[in-house]
Order: C-alpha cells, then sequence, then structure tokens
C-alpha cells in the first residue's frame, strides 16, 4: 500500500474520519482525474475515495531510496512487476478446493499449560504456529503429537488447530526462515497432528 500524504496538518493516521475519506466507495465518490491516464486502469479500475487526490501517485512517500512499498515513483517498480508478471489474478494458478472442517464459533487459544491440573477437555484449541518450532533454526520443538499435547496442557480428544497471527517479530521471523524451512515446518507440523 502506498502512505498517504494529504492532509497533513491534521495528520491523526487512526483518525476515523480521516480514513473513511481513504475508502473505495464508487457509489459516492468519482474516479481520481489522473486515473483516466494510467495504464494500469483496466486492471485497477481506478481509485474512487473521498479524499482530494489526482491519481494514486499522491500518496507516495517520496523517499524512493528507503521505500518498500509497490509504487510508480519506487526505483525497484519495475523489478517487483517482472517479479509477480502482472497485477491480473486471472493467470495464478488455482489450487484445489477443499473442504473446511466444522468447527465451533469460538476456539480458545492455548498459549502454554502452565500452571494446569487436568488437561483441557473440549472440542477444539487453538495453538500458536511459532510455539510449534524453534524460531532461530526452524527445527520443530516437539517429536509427536503425544509431546506436544503434554507441553500445552491438551486432552487427547480434543482437535488441534494453528493460528498464524501475531505480532510482527514472529511474523517476520516466520517469513526469513526460508521456503525451504518453512516447507518442513509445515510437513513435520501435519505429521505431528496425524498423530492426534
Amino acid at each position: 500500500m502506498l502512505k498517504p500524504t494529504i492532509d497533513e496538518a491534521n495528520s491523526e493516521p487512526h483518525r476515523p474520519g480521516r480514513v473513511r475519506r481513504l475508502w473505495h466507495d464508487p457509489a459516492r465518490n468519482t474516479p481520481g482525474l489522473g486515473c483516466t491516464r494510467c495504464r494500469e486502469r483496466d486492471l485497477c479500475g481506478g481509485l474512487v475515495i473521498k479524499a482530494a487526490f489526482l491519481d494514486c501517485l499522491q500518496f507516495c512517500c517520496g523517499k524512493s531510496q528507503n521505500c518498500d512499498r509497490v509504487c510508480r515513483n519506487n526505483l525497484d517498480y519495475v523489478d517487483r512487476v517482472r517479479e509477480v508478471g502482472t497485477f491480473d489474478l486471472n493467470p495464478v494458478p488455482r489450487g484445489p478446493v477443499l473442504d473446511s472442517p466444522v468447527l465451533p464459533p469460538i476456539l480458545p487459544i492455548i498459549f502454554h499449560g502452565n500452571g494446569r491440573e487436568l488437561p483441557i477437555r473440549t472440542n477444539a484449541v487453538a495453538l500458536p504456529l511459532y510455539r510449534m518450532f524453534n524460531r532461530r533454526t526452524g527445527a520443530p520443538r516437539f517429536a509427536d503429537g503425544t509431546a506436544m499435547r503434554s507441553q500445552f496442557g491438551i486432552a487427547p480428544e480434543t482437535a488441534v488447530l494453528l493460528t498464524g497471527t501475531d505480532r510482527d517479530p514472529p511474523l517476520e521471523r516466520w517469513w526469513g526462515l526460508g521456503e525451504t524451512a518453512r516447507r518442513s515446518i509445515i510437513r513435520s507440523t501435519q505429521e505431528m497432528l496425524a498423530w492426534l
């Protein structure tokens, strides 16, 4: 996403009214005039927001040397476009449609098993993905599902799901492990959960 620079005098970034001015709303707003000349307009449809703007480049931070966003003013823009080939989603290969499991409407997230006298007995629980592997090496923390259940204090009949939401540092470490290590972790976790 591009960093908004409009209305700098009132730059409270989380003010609800300010954020609403940047919502895409074709029913109430008109596209920016600069969007009519853009090569990507057929694909993106143009910006249609309440805030006063000419085109998306108005939201550029203006610091292309340090910017990590996909912006036409960024020096790496051409490389970013080459990396994905196109912004069109139609050529993206489709994965198989998987049946989704029937889950309770609310799942407790279990962060540890400390201080628990009896194992948790419920339909299902969620565990943090980042507790399944060593964050530095990517090695699995548990040899099998029994060891994992013992560590978290979970009963054998309780279904286990993993949640991958967290603060930025654990997320960055996950992506920093590299694709090979992530695939290995996913494989070992699938095998571990298959014991359950």
